[in-house]
């Protein structure tokens, strides 16, 4: 049993299963069809009893010293027990216990993949590292959320209440004080929040300006200070998760030494000759980097002599070839870069004198011949170099360059699109879009980056850290993803409303009713609207897209009022009605 339960096979079938079941939870959405609700009831009764099975599997092949002695199997068997007694609940009494998004949290064992995975690994660790701090740090932000809501009741408590009507933000209550005070430290309208401060205290000119300092007081220690040291904590343990990782595998290949050793202790003839062979290979693919390297190292910022290529030239001219020679001289003097960086810069100054409106415009005839004109340089100076570098096959050769491919696909891109301008019909109209790739022909100057040493070093330094920002995108995702599915759970088919607010229920809402928009005007008249708001749960691609607005913090409280304000399903809001919420809001900003 132990075995089975180690081998790779049990792994990759639990992980298959867990990605089933994530499909499962995931497809959860409002308005599906009763025969979807109960395929997805009866498959939550299998999964949960093949996840059962799992872990009855670990504890009896492990024993259960060891099976607990992982925190993740901890945390796998509490997830279980918590959604088979919600199922069980769910079908004994004929309702959700309230703890069904304990479902979704089995998400979380896609983790798993981590252990296999070095880079991703780092940063799940460097995450799980930083939770003791940031346990504490979040004791502290809320004493300081705590105080400063307190503090706020005694000094604007009762007090926002204008002829404009009582604003969502106030201090009334101890609930709807910390939600006001978590928005003033988001920097999410905090300066609307302090306004009405000032107006609800008697104004600018009435000695209301003195309240001003809660609300820079509160931004400055709570915004710029403590919420800013979550990132440190997260930096600062990322970096030591990926030392600890560098050490691991720095041990790992001190391992290997000894193993490497002995097989060259015991050398035949054989394997001589396989080492010979080898080392030949070597030599020849030493030579071909040392070459390309030292074309990149030996051109100056505006080209300058270099050698020529020592491999024929597309098989027909040769490294002595007058014609080549001749080439040669004129591609690697920088009086020519030169003239091509001015072609590229009047070339872009075009591109943006250009009317996109007025196609007919007597200027854009004008910049047609001009661009006719640059891209007929860039097709020489591209020739030129494919004569002077030859094509792909050796080192040192026009293909091989990055800078240089993107050069050769614009100049092919513009001459295909010069081809079919005169094309009459759709076809031509789709193919004559193809013009924009012009465009990037911007980003010629983007290859004097590998002959400046220092601006080189600045863009690798980008490159490298694109890797980790990829592992960071994959959490954010999974981790949003997680959010969503909860957020289904809870707020499907509950951000509907009617556009008269004084009807609740979708079967009141219909009719016409009056507006009145200023008491001097005469009301008009609107019909009703049962309507769904822009941002809502109703399926998990809509709640991750409504939970991104939440996290960039952009417009996030409408969002935050419209979840307290739900009730029911097909019911319209309250406010105010499930302040609860805001727990999850948080937890997810």
């Amino acid at each position: 049993m132990r075995l089975i339960v180690k081998s790779q096979v049990f792994y990759w079938l639990v992980i298959t299963l867990v990605f089933l079941n994530t499909a499962c939870v995931a497809s959860e959405h409002y308005g599906q069809p009763e025969w979807f609700t109960e395929f997805l009831k009866y498959a939550e009764y299998v999964f949960s009893g093949i996840f059962i099975c799992e872990m009855l599997m670990k504890l009896f092949a492990m024993g259960h010293r060891v099976y607990f002695a992982s925190k993740f199997n901890r945390f796998d068997c509490i997830v279980i027990v918590g959604s088979a007694f919600e199922v069980i609940w769910a079908e004994l009494k004929g309702g959700s216990f309230g703890i069904s998004v304990l479902r979704a949290l089995r998400l979380l064992r896609i983790f798993k993949l981590t252990s296999y995975w070095v880079s991703l690994r780092n940063l799940v660790r460097s995450l799980m590292n930083s939770m003791r701090s940031i346990l504490s740090l979040l004791f502290l932000l809320f004493l300081f959320i705590l105080i400063f809501a307190l503090l706020g009741m005694q000094l604007f408590g009762g007090k926002f209440s204008f002829p404009s009507g009582h604003p969502y933000t106030h201090f009334d209550t101890f609930p709807v004080a910390l939600i006001t005070v978590f928005q003033i430290l988001t920097g999410e309208d905090w300066n609307e929040v302090m306004y009405l401060a000032i107006e609800s205290q008697g104004g600018i000119y009435g000695g209301g300006m003195v309240y001003c300092v809660y609300f820079i007081v509160l931004v400055l220690f709570g915004n710029y200070t403590l919420l800013n040291v979550f990132l440190a904590i997260a930096v600062d343990n990322l970096a030591n998760a990926q030392e600890l990782t560098a050490a691991e595998e720095a041990d790992e290949r001190a391992n290997e030494l000894p193993d490497d050793s002995e097989s060259l202790d015991e050398p035949d003839s054989e394997q001589c000759a396989i080492d010979m062979e080898g080392k030949a290979d070597g030599n020849i693919l030493e030579m071909q980097h040392e070459i390309d390297e030292e074309y990149e190292e030996e051109e100056s910022p505006f080209g300058g002599p270099r050698p020529i290529v020592p491999f024929s030239s597309m098989f027909i001219f040769s490294s002595t070839n007058p014609f080549r020679v001749l080439v040669h001289s004129v591609v690697s003097t920088k009086y020519f870069e030169m003239l091509v960086m001015g072609v590229i810069c009047f070339s872009s100054i075009a591109l943006s004198a250009e009317d996109p409106v007025d196609e007919d415009a007597p200027r854009n005839k004008v910049l047609q011949y001009m661009d006719y004109c640059f891209t007929g340089v860039f097709a020489l100076e591209m020739c030129l170099k494919l004569i002077d570098q030859g094509v792909l096959l050796h080192p040192g050769s026009y293909c091989r360059d990055f800078w240089n491919l993107l050069d050769g696909i614009v100049v092919f891109c513009a001459l295909v699109a010069f081809s079919f301008a005169g094309a009459e019909g759709s076809a031509g109209k789709n193919l004559n879009t193809i013009k924009s790739l012009r465009v990037l022909r911007v980003l010629r100057p983007l290859k004097t980056i590998k002959r400046i040493p220092k601006l080189k070093a600045v863009f690798d330094c980008v490159v490298n850290s694109l890797k980790n920002v990829f592992n960071i995108l994959i959490v954010y995702i999974l981790f949003q993803f997680i959010f969503g599915v909860i957020a289904v759970q809870l707020f499907k088919g509950k951000f509907f409303y009617c556009t008269d607010k004084t009807k609740r229920f979708a079967r009141e809402c219909h009719g016409q009713y009056f507006v009145f928009e200023s008491p001097d005007d005469l009301p008009h008249v609107e019909t009703r609207e049962w309507r769904l708001r822009p941002f809502n749960y109703d399926n998990t691609v809509n709640a991750m897209l409504t939970l991104f607005v939440v996290t960039t913090g952009e417009g996030w409280p409408s969002i935050r009022q419209n979840s307290m304000d739900t009730t029911e399903e097909d019911e319209g809001p309250l406010p105010f009605y499930r302040v609860e919420v805001k727990l999850y809001l948080w937890m997810k900003g």
